[in-house]
């Protein structure tokens, strides 16, 4: 009476964006989804980028969705929802279309808060079949307003420009000394800031924030330094190849060349200098003089006799320079990220100036620069994720860059083999690529490898899934006679009894994550009602190792029928643990080397 189900997974279901009008049906709509409101655990906290909730799983509950107190509900997606010991968690941007109507007044304040309700339903694609699962009261930790920089200081004119990353939806307003000198909106950056003279001025900066984006409104000062009449028609241009150019230099009785980095106040750093003979022409700076690793500034050139400071002395225009990043020992997993951002000491950055968000990663500064690595198994295979490094470079200002990389596949052949008084065991499958539209990201078959093949004619059979949808299962269950060959030869391989089971009567597919899939089988044999619970994981470890652990066990039903039915449930009798195996019920199968 022994069986065991394949797991059986859903296509993706479209995510309803669209207004409902809902009620809370309490029990009316099922009596399966009845529980304690007051008992039931509902956590939600702002971490300034999204809202991290974590609630707990509702027996029978097929989606789950969220929403404010009116307006859209939306439901979570199968990727969206994290499940572990009992409890769903999940990342809520503050960009969600669920925010658009609170949007207005929680920017007009440096913080706000809102009431996150998660609803609960039967239905797989649920329209108004909604219930009120319970509410929680978020403080929301808005985001800091970017700041606005200057670059390109002429006699009479400066241009604003946002170092921090593109934000849509602001409104600057800038003035000095009561007067307001413009209005422009972020699409229009960088500006030029025109008609300003060459003294030392103080501007004034309002942020107002017109988008759907929670920021917080802002007000900044940034202090414009005296514009430095020794500025001439040198030129300075940076290469292809990270090398700075000056040219257009002029002849005369010169006895140096500096390169220096510019801060905010006008002051200037020394970054190289070379000898010049005053003959005119152009002089080379070689990308090297900027150390070894990502680098960025404001930079000019200077020519002098003896010091920069002379009064005779000459100087280019100030430009942005910047040698982008460049990742080293990179290391791309199915569950896991390493890499290596080398930086230039030039920078002057310490752990503080440093941060890392996106991908579960965390960074470790070292001498040849910063060590960025995901958490072990926080990701998911075959997917695409971005790493967001910020800089807060003292000579420059706060810098962001983007780190991409798509996880590889578990896809290839996994063996798990074992002896014994009755002679080999063997379990051997084949895992392909599931196509994008599944909720799972693999397809797993049958495999010639496997020993029940010796005597007999291999056939390729997807066992995982058996059926695309729990729906396809016919109402009423499928006899065993009647069921997919596939079913039946696992069947016939685990079980070590003659008994197999009459009927399959129901299944129940939990979505983990696309890397772990569950489903609760329902069958009868003999009179008995019982229910298998199996999965499939696939797993990194920290070694680079690459398994896919199997669990198959009678979960429910009489206790005579489950403890006669895992009696006759072929058993690992030597689980190993640093291979994820549980119990006898677990099997790890390691990806052959191709």
């Amino acid at each position: 009476m022994l069986h065991y189900l394949l797991l059986l997974l859903l296509t993706i279901l479209p995510v309803s964006c669209a207004p409902m009008e809902y009620k809370d049906l309490g029990t009316e709509m099922s009596p399966s989804l009845s529980f304690d409101r007051d008992e039931y655990v509902l956590e939600a906290e702002d971490n300034g980028e999204e809202i991290e909730i974590r609630f707990e799983a509702i027996p029978y509950a097929a989606s789950y969705g969220y929403g404010l107190e009116s307006g859209d509900i939306l439901k979570f997606t199968e990727d969206e929802l994290k499940f572990s010991d009992g409890y769903y968690t999940a990342s809520i941007s503050k960009s969600s279309s669920i925010f658009t109507p609170a949007s207005s007044a929680l920017r007009k304040t440096s913080a706000g808060r809102v009431s996150i309700i998660i609803f609960a339903s039967v239905k797989t694609s649920p329209d108004n079949d909604w219930v009120i699962v319970k509410s929680a009261d978020v403080e929301l930790q808005l985001k800091t307003a970017p700041s606005l920089s200057y670059s390109a200081r002429t006699e009479n004119s400066i241009v604003l420009e946002n170092r921090e990353g593109a934000v849509s939806g602001i409104t600057y307003s800038v003035s000095a000394d009561g007067r307001v000198l413009a209005e422009f909106t972020s699409d229009k950056l960088p500006f030029t800031l025109d008609n300003l003279g060459p003294e030392a001025i103080s501007l004034t900066i309002a942020h107002k924030y017109t988008g759907t984006e929670s920021y917080a409104e802002a007000l900044q000062t940034l202090d414009i330094p005296e514009y430095d009449m020794r500025q001439s028609d040198i030129l300075i241009a940076a290469g292809s190849d990270n090398t700075i150019t000056v040219s257009n230099l002029p002849e005369g009785e010169y006895s140096a060349i500096g390169l220096y980095s510019v801060l905010a106040d006008g002051t200037m750093n020394e970054i190289s200098r070379i000898a010049y003979d005053g003959t005119g022409g152009e002089r080379v700076f070689p990308s090297s003089v900027f150390g070894d690793g990502y680098f960025i500034a404001d930079i000019r050139a200077a020519v002098y006799k003896d010091t920069v400071n002379d009064e005779d002395a000459l100087l280019s225009e100030v430009v942005s320079y910047e040698r982008d990043i460049e990742r080293r020992s990179e290391r791309i997993g199915r569950q896991s990220y390493s890499v290596l951002i080398p930086l230039s000491p030039l920078l002057g950055l310490t752990e503080e100036n440093i941060s890392v968000s996106g991908a579960s990663s965390s960074f470790l500064m070292t001498e040849e620069g910063i060590e960025i690595t995901s958490s072990p198994r926080s990701l998911v295979s075959r997917t695409d994720y971005t790493i967001t490094l910020t800089l807060s470079v003292p000579s420059y200002g706060k810098v962001v860059k983007k780190i991409e990389f798509r996880t590889d596949s578990f896809k290839g052949e996994y063996i798990w083999t074992a002896s014994g008084s009755g002679g080999a065991r063997q379990f051997a499958v084949l895992v392909e690529e599931a196509p994008a539209t599944a909720r799972c990201n693999y397809y797993v078959f049958t495999s010639p490898s496997d020993i029940a093949f010796e005597n007999d004619v291999y056939k390729k059979l997807r066992i995982n899934p058996l059926y695309e949808n729990d729906s396809d299962l016919p109402s009423g269950g499928v006899s065993y006679g009647n069921a997919p060959e596939a079913y039946r030869w696992n069947n016939e391989k685990w079980n070590s009894s003659d008994n197999k089971p009459d009927k399959l009567t129901s299944i129940s597919t939990t979505i983990i994550s696309k890397d772990h899939v569950s489903a609760d089988v329902g069958s009868k044999a003999m009179g008995f009602s019982v229910v298998t619970t199996s999965s499939t994981e696939f797993i990194e470890k920290d070694d680079g190792t690459c398994l896919m652990v199997f669990y198959n066990e009678m979960t429910d039903g009489s206790s005579i029928a489950v403890s006669m039915g895992n009696k006759a449930l072929l058993k690992n009798t030597a689980p190993k643990s640093e291979n994820f195996e549980e119990s006898g019920y677990h099997y790890a199968l390691l990806l052959q080397e191709i």
